[in-house]
């Protein structure tokens, strides 16, 4: 499985493709022009779009690359409406320790509302993508529409009882790991 990052657009957002035998899956989504001519470029097959949670920045571009690629979008159904002037037109709906095939991975949901009320992380193996519940030494802001301070202080501990070598993938700035973020929750 390869990981390729992509930092796009003017909050300069983390979009992740994973990418196994030509085929791809999408977390999160911002500047469709950019990542359509990725996957036409390297003949990529996109299957799923997976949304971390339905902030705008995260969610750009989505009925485009969609309608480009006849892509599945999931996400957590209680972030539908978070997309200012619209909702989400999703495909699936997320549950929480859900496991979503891709070719013979397994990506498996964690639920983590705090940032959004449904926040979502994506474990794969040992690499977590975590949207923006947590970023390199920070978490996610509460302050917008549906965030809650004590729900993401529940969701922050959550996945940071995930094994320590597990590399965190945020929605924005550098990567990380599991234990170079214990310090959030000692």
């Amino acid at each position: 499985m390869d990981i390729k990052r992509f930092v796009l657009g003017a909050l300069e957002n983390n979009v992740y493709l994973l990418v196994k035998e030509k085929g791809a899956v999408l977390i999160d989504c911002e500047q469709p022009t950019v990542l359509l001519r990725y996957l036409e470029k390297n003949e990529l097959k996109l299957k799923m779009i997976l949304l971390t949670h339905g902030h705008f920045d995260h969610v750009h571009g989505l009925e485009e690359i969609k309608k480009r690629t006849g892509a599945e979008v999931w996400v957590n159904e209680k972030d539908v409406g978070l997309q200012y002037g619209g909702e989400i037109a999703a495909d699936e709906f997320f549950k929480d320790e859900q496991v979503i095939m891709f070719n013979d991975e397994e990506i498996k949901v964690i639920f983590t509302p705090g940032h959004t009320p449904g926040s979502v992380c994506f474990l794969l193996g040992k690499h977590l993508f975590s949207g923006d519940t947590l970023f390199k030494q920070g978490m996610g802001r509460t302050d917008l529409p549906g965030g809650d301070a004590k729900e993401l202080e529940k969701s922050l501990r959550r996945v940071l009882a995930l094994p320590p070598e597990t590399k965190v993938y945020p929605g924005h700035g550098g990567e990380t790991s599991i234990k170079e973020e214990q310090f959030l929750v000692d």
